[in-house]
């Protein structure tokens, strides 16, 4: 993969489709069955490579991060480059395929500093994070609680 997903720095995305097509992969021979899994990074196959990933198989999963990613894995055909790109995702597996990996260029660092806050409720983020004029790397949104808290109103410079 190039770029190659790292921690810290970008992460791969199994597609909608390829992870759809993983829930119902079996393979007769269990070894093969796992191998096929591993070569796509479904579940956490990609901890055994040191490769991030924007999804996984974890016990104890915070709701917000769960109600974003499914945004994407609720249906086969999801499209929102922006909300990929805001998510750091360097890598998705490639339009039709299981373990052909596909680059992104415009993904967004992992943590950013000085966007616009903007105060929306939950249902009303999820909505605009899958907007077509979203960019993470202008905007950040908030909960309307915090309001009170943030001095900011605007895009600002700043640096970490």
């Amino acid at each position: 993969m190039i770029p190659q997903p790292a921690p810290g720095v970008s992460r791969a995305m199994v597609s909608p489709m390829a992870a759809n097509s993983f829930a119902s992969f079996a393979a007769s021979d269990p070894k093969n069955n796992y191998l096929a899994k591993r070569l796509g990074y479904c579940a956490n196959c990609n901890v055994l490579d040191d490769v991030p990933k924007v999804d996984g198989f974890f016990s104890l999963t915070p709701r917000e991060s769960d109600d974003v990613l499914s945004l994407f894995y609720r249906t086969t055909d999801a499209d929102f480059p922006h909300l990929e790109d805001f998510m750091g995702v360097s890598q998705i597996t490639a339009p039709g395929e299981m373990f052909k990996w596909q680059a992104r260029t415009n993904f967004l660092p992992l943590v950013t500093v000085g966007q616009k806050p903007i105060f929306l409720d939950d249902a009303k983020t999820l909505q605009a994070l899958t907007e077509n004029d979203f960019d993470g790397g202008k905007i950040v949104f908030l909960p309307p609680e915090s309001k009170s808290s943030v001095t900011v109103s605007d895009q600002t410079s700043a640096k970490i």
